[in-house]
């Protein structure tokens, strides 16, 4: 999946006309980085060959670490390069970080040729296999990482959104998406608060606020459900509020397995609700809190209430029967 949408990202960039870089484009990671290494014309080619490489040899483990390392990187530095031309994309966030870690965290390599080539050189067959301590420590690490990502979401709405983002009118502007009523290029819509023209002064408290957004969900019946959703006040601030309660709560995963299986059932629902009503589907992200579920407790929880759909079915039929 990352290799994927690193050559997705790979080759945007270089159908993109002017996309030279400057120094207000570099995010602090690609502003550490050579400008010869940056994607250009010239090393297309390169990128393009390290990234299917890469990408096969961190699947079957060879030279896992060092290819995980490469991926990530190249993925994490082109995210950077399209957010640099204006593209806010954050469906490579956070599995391009989880993967970056993954390059360093013990037990990454517990199956692979690797492990299977160490173990026939050192003679031993548990090399480098992960105990259970090693697994749960490791995936605490990325737990961490998942947990500070949607409580930063979480904080970034209210401390750039105030309480006022709660209201509900942002997640509805963005659902309804009223640019769709128009062919592209052929309407400016100007929307924001009503100013007094006195406001708006050189170095005044007023400016320009500029964002493009798209809802990729264009067929009448989403949009006549976006619609209804959109203008529905008490819906829209009732979401608003679960969505940020539920950003913030992400440390509740390290509390007991079962409430870390509700907090990522909860941010898979979200982000299916997303995908629902804006073809944003965040497919990656979903995909991490699947394999970051506690699954013995979930199997745990499943057989204790078969067991006990069981022993009603039993009770009930003894009843039936005594009648």
């Amino acid at each position: 999946m990352i290799g994927k949408n690193a050559l997705e990202r790979l080759n945007f960039l270089i159908g993109v006309k002017n996309n030279e870089t400057y120094e207000l484009s570099l995010t602090w990671i690609n502003s550490m980085i050579p400008k010869e290494m940056l994607v250009n014309q010239s090393n297309f080619e390169f990128y393009y060959y390290l990234i299917i490489v890469c990408t096969i040899t961190a699947v079957v483990g060879i030279f896992g670490r060092l290819s995980i390392f490469l991926l990530a990187f190249t993925a994490i530095m082109m995210n950077g390069m399209v957010e640099g031309i204006g593209i806010f994309d954050h469906n490579l966030s956070l599995p391009s970080q989880i993967y970056f870690i993954l390059a360093f965290l013990p037990g990454t390599l517990s199956y692979s040729i690797d492990k299977w080539v160490m173990g026939k050189i050192w003679k031993k067959k548990d090399f480098v296999r992960a105990d259970n301590k090693i697994i749960k420590m490791s995936t605490n690490v990325i737990l961490l990482v998942v947990a500070f990502t949607y409580f930063t979401a979480g904080v970034s709405k209210l401390r750039y959104g105030g309480i006022e983002w709660l209201d509900g009118s942002t997640l509805s502007f963005y659902i309804q998406d009223k640019m769709m009523d128009y062919e592209e290029g052929k309407k400016q819509i100007l929307m924001g608060r009503s100013v007094d023209e006195n406001d708006f002064v050189w170095k005044g408290p007023y400016g320009l606020y500029s964002h493009t957004y798209g809802n990729y969900r264009t067929s009448p019946t989403n949009r006549a459900f976006n619609s209804w959703l959109g203008s529905n006040k008490f819906l829209m601030s009732t979401i608003s509020i679960l969505t940020v309660l539920l950003e913030l709560a992400g440390f509740i995963v390290f509390v007991n397995p079962r409430l870390r299986n509700i907090f990522l059932v909860s941010v898979i629902i979200m982000h299916s609700v997303i995908g629902y009503t804006m073809g944003l589907s965040f497919s990656y992200y979903r995909v991490i809190c699947v394999l970051l579920m506690d699954w013995k407790t979930v199997y745990a929880d499943l057989a204790s209430i078969y067991h006990m759909l069981k022993q009603r079915k039993t009770k009930l039929i003894y009843r039936l029967q005594g009648r």
